[in-house]
């Protein structure tokens, strides 16, 4: 009987219309300043790649010390630019930012308790001891790199090898075939005058609106569209929407701005708008998921990711227990999590769903609903009560004020009693004294309580 073979793992190219492993979630980190490729092939390759990982993109960042012009473009693709300036001439720290970055990525997802499959787009071979360290972890891990001799020898150390010329296939079939579905989102978006931007897009456009004045519409929306680089039409729907009743408004072809716009704030204002304007139209309706990828919001398997993230990272010591309304703003606010795209007419399914599914724990008390890790005691607020004071207060004594007895002697006077006063030589005085008297009544009341002096007797007349 010959011994069973042994599993080896090998790498393979996805085909142009298939995606990456499996249904995991996808961090995706790209060496830009290793690509040796010329700017469009990188953004080429880069949208590329996107376009194959699709909806299941957690994270995507680029890393370079000069984008050379590249940081807006892959702003708009969701691509995160980080600038690494060089401390040295010589030095290179990209390559440790990126892996930095990496080790961040997987301390979150440890935390939260999921696996993502890391991506890692380079033109350097060392990254192979990332992906060693990676997948000691047991983090899946897929290598992009070159096809060309310099990578023989690393299968062993990825999951998955793609060489970047398999890419470009990729992406001129994708450009040919299109998306039916992410299409007629942009159609719906087009017919109701909403922008088919993603929320990075749109925030981008609130900071640079925020670092402007006053004008006339159309120079502020060739300015935005000249410092966002999009689409003219597309920045004047968003104006459109941005403006209302807000801070943002705009009268007679002028755009009015306060001295300090709140871009946040605005980002919130935005999102509540679209989302209420495509739940009263009935074609959103079946076009939830692309409507979602369209305008950047985040999908399920992401939107729960979060909310287990913060209830866990929460500090219930110091900030309180999580409720419900502060966990749906920190979810509009950081996450872009909407759940009428996820399926949930209302906030509280979506948390419900997540306690029957064992992520999180629900904790109603009264009118108040928290939310608190799974698995975990439930957290009982601690609270100090003070026994009432239960005496009664002496309505019926009379309200006196004690006085201390005072020496009315003349100063050098004495007698054999020289004791001081008392406590028990106090008067008691009432407190409400009647009103004094005048002067003439007081000297009249002398004069009548002085004795009258007794009359002299006559004199006893002398003999004649």
């Amino acid at each position: 009987m010959s011994p069973p073979k042994r599993s080896q793992s090998r790498a393979r190219a996805p085909r142009p219309d298939d995606g990456l492993p499996g249904s995991a979630r996808f961090v995706v980190l790209i060496d830009w300043e290793n690509l040796s490729l010329s700017k469009d092939e990188r953004l080429s390759v880069t949208q590329a790649l996107l376009d194959l990982l699709g909806e299941r993109v957690r994270v995507a960042k680029a890393f370079a010390s000069d984008f050379g012009g590249a940081a807006a473009r892959l702003t708009r693709m969701g691509v995160q630019a980080v600038s690494e300036p060089r401390l040295k001439a010589d030095k290179n720290v990209t390559d440790m930012a990126l892996a930095s970055h990496a080790f961040a990525e997987a301390v979150h997802d440890v935390t939260i308790g999921m696996r993502s499959t890391f991506v890692i787009v380079s033109g350097d071979s060392d990254f192979y001891l990332l992906a060693r360290a990676l997948r000691g972890q047991r983090f899946p891990v897929v290598g992009v790199l070159r096809g060309d001799g310099s990578t023989s020898g690393l299968e062993r150390w990825y999951d998955v090898m793609v060489p970047l010329s398999r890419l470009r296939v990729v992406r001129r079939a994708r450009d040919e075939r299109g998306d039916p579905q992410l299409d007629a989102a942009r159609a719906l978006l087009l017919r109701a005058g909403m922008p088919a931007l993603t929320r990075a897009l749109r925030h981008a456009l609130g900071q640079a609106l925020a670092g402007m004045g006053a004008g006339r519409e159309a120079d502020v929306v060739a300015a935005l569209a000249t410092a966002t680089t999009c689409d003219p039409a597309e920045v004047s729907r968003w104006l459109a929407v941005a403006s209302g009743r807000g801070p943002v408004r705009v009268r007679r072809g002028v755009v009015e701005l306060p001295r300090a716009l709140d871009v946040a704030g605005l980002d919130r204002e935005v999102d509540a708008r679209l989302v209420r304007r495509l739940r009263q139209d009935k074609r959103a309706f079946e076009l939830r998921e692309p409507l979602r990828t369209v305008l950047g919001f985040a999908d399920l398997p992401e939107a729960r990711a979060t909310v287990v993230s913060l209830v866990v990272q929460w500090d219930v010591d110091a900030d309180g227990p999580l409720d419900a309304g502060r966990m749906r703003h920190e979810l509009m606010q950081g996450a872009g999590v909407e759940p009428w795209f996820l399926g949930f007419g209302r906030v509280r399914r979506f948390f419900d769903s997540m306690h029957d599914d064992g992520l999180i724990q629900l904790v109603q008390r009264g009118s108040s609903l928290t939310l608190q890790p799974a698995g975990q005691p439930i957290y009982e607020p601690v609270t100090t009560q003070t026994a009432p004071d239960t005496t009664a207060p002496d309505t019926t004594a009379p309200d006196t004020t004690r006085v201390e007895a005072v020496d009315m002697r003349p100063v050098g006077d004495s007698d054999e009693d020289s004791t001081p006063a008392t406590a028990a030589d106090s008067i008691a005085v009432p407190s409400a004294l009647p009103p004094l008297a005048s002067p003439e009544a007081v000297a009249k009341a002398e004069a009548a309580a002085k004795p009258k002096a007794a009359a002299k007797p006559k004199a006893a007349a002398k003999p004649k």
